[in-house]
């Protein structure tokens, strides 16, 4: 007869191993983007990411990641996308240093615009101020400042115009209208005459 208690040390010992059976990968429902992996596998909703590289894999969010050398889309490698520069902006966008995406496709003519903030939009290849193209702007490098300023890595532009004499790459905003760039201080898109941009601080508003 075998000896009850000898059987019971045993079920105890080794009952969690077997019943906790092979390891489970991660439940892709849980995850910000779509996406889960273990140590060696991505996946995008049960689906195995062929190609991806597990350990530099990240989860973008909107159906995008990345790993050190591709950019997918639900699942799917983007052709031609930079890993090393791509990011996503949101509802959809995404943007490398080179091109724009929109639900993981290249953006096209057409297509919708980017809003940027201050009435200032873009595609793919140029920068729009309400509905009118800035053909002397560069959409790969334009940004939305604040108070009606924007740049891109040459120029600065006003409410759509560009700013006469503003260095893009020094350039700063101040708040209720006012910038700066290394040698001008600027008003309302104007350089401000006699100014020091050392010196210059912003006139403190009335309240009556």
């Amino acid at each position: 007869m075998k000896n009850p208690i000898l059987l019971l040390l045993l079920a105890l010992a080794f009952g969690p191993v077997f019943a906790a059976g092979p390891p489970q990968r991660p439940d892709p429902a849980s995850e910000r983007g779509g996406y889960s992996k273990d140590s060696w596998t991505v996946w995008y909703r049960d689906r195995e990411v062929a190609g991806a590289s597990a350990s530099t894999f990240t989860d973008l969010g909107g159906g995008y990641g990345k790993d050190a050398w591709k950019v997918f889309y639900r699942g799917r490698a983007i052709e031609g996308a930079s890993a090393r520069t791509f990011e996503y902006l949101g509802k959809g966008r995404a943007r490398d240093a080179w091109n724009s995406y929109y639900l993981g496709e290249k953006s096209r003519p057409g297509d919708p615009k980017q809003p940027l903030g201050g009435g200032y939009t873009k595609d793919a290849w140029k920068v729009y101020y309400r509905d009118r193209a800035l053909e002397a702007a560069s959409a790969q490098t334009f940004e939305y400042l604040e108070d009606g300023y924007a740049r891109d890595a040459w120029k600065v532009f006003y409410r759509g115009h560009i700013v006469a004499g503003a260095s893009a790459s020094s350039f700063t905003t101040l708040g209720q209208g006012y910038a700066r760039d290394n040698w001008k201080v600027f008003s309302n898109g104007k350089e401000l005459s006699g100014a020091s941009p050392a010196t210059f601080r912003v006139p403190h508003r009335r309240l009556f």
